[in-house]
């Protein structure tokens, strides 16, 4: 029986995606119903949701952008609505702050508030950083820079696992894991039908790539009931003048 494979090429990385089909017949055995339960269901959409947001920051984000946390000075922290209309009046400013200097802008937003005091992620492409933060009245900005490696998936999954407390509660201001910018490239995808009975457990990389320790995982899908492998390759950076 043959199994769909989608690969997807985001910057310096590769996404494989391994899973069998109802459209190709009916002998993949169904995981059991039992494993169809509300929280098993939460935690595959949480890792369809981080890989989305890591194949979405490895395309469009690299070495020495920012990463920047937002917060508020103690006794002046906003009620969630408010805070969106806060970093999105920044994040309106930020705008015509590089399009004044001929700088594309890109950007991704993330707000937490319930488990911690609120605060805003924002990943942006470079610019002066002491400009952007001294456009923050609200507190002192947290800046971190993005490594060489190209993949930031402890990124992504950080991110994501601060809006599972929040994401789709009633009174949420935002309906969505995060919010982005319209000009963010898109990773390239790739689906092809393998005709073959099952995929190989241990996955080897193309060339020029390596496996990410750790990536491969297999399980079924409590949404689909069909077994399922993901795992992510990674182009060794370029050493030379790191820093």
């Amino acid at each position: 029986m043959p199994y769909i494979k989608t690969t997807w090429i985001a910057g310096n990385t590769i996404e494989v995606a391994k899973t069998y089909s109802a459209r190709y017949g009916k002998k993949i055995a169904r995981g059991p119903n039992q494993n169809k339960t509300p929280e098993a269901v939460k935690r595959y959409n949480a890792q369809i949701a981080e890989r989305e947001l890591r194949l979405l920051i490895n395309e469009n984000f690299g070495h020495r952008d920012y990463y920047i946390t937002f917060t508020y000075r103690r006794g002046e922290r906003p009620d969630p609505e408010t805070a969106r209309k806060q970093i999105d009046k920044f994040i309106r400013t930020l705008r015509r702050v590089y399009q004044k200097a001929g700088v594309e802008f890109r950007w991704i937003v993330v707000t937490e508030y319930k488990r911690k005091a609120i605060h805003h992620h924002l990943i942006i492409n470079r610019y002066h950083i002491g400009e952007i933060v001294d456009l923050w009245p609200y507190g002192y900005p947290q800046i971190k820079l993005l490594d060489n490696t190209g993949d930031y998936a402890r990124l992504a999954a950080y991110l994501i696992k601060e809006t599972c407390s929040t994401f789709g509660e009633a009174g949420s201001p935002s309906k969505k894991r995060w919010r982005c910018s319209r000009n963010l490239r898109k990773p390239k995808v790739k689906k092809q039908v393998i005709h073959a009975e099952h995929w190989a457990d241990d996955p080897k990389p193309v060339k020029g790539y390596q496996i990410v320790r750790d990536s491969v995982y297999m399980d079924v899908s409590p949404v689909t009931g069909f077994p399922y492998q993901w795992y992510r390759m990674i182009r060794p950076p370029d050493r030379k003048g790191a820093t």
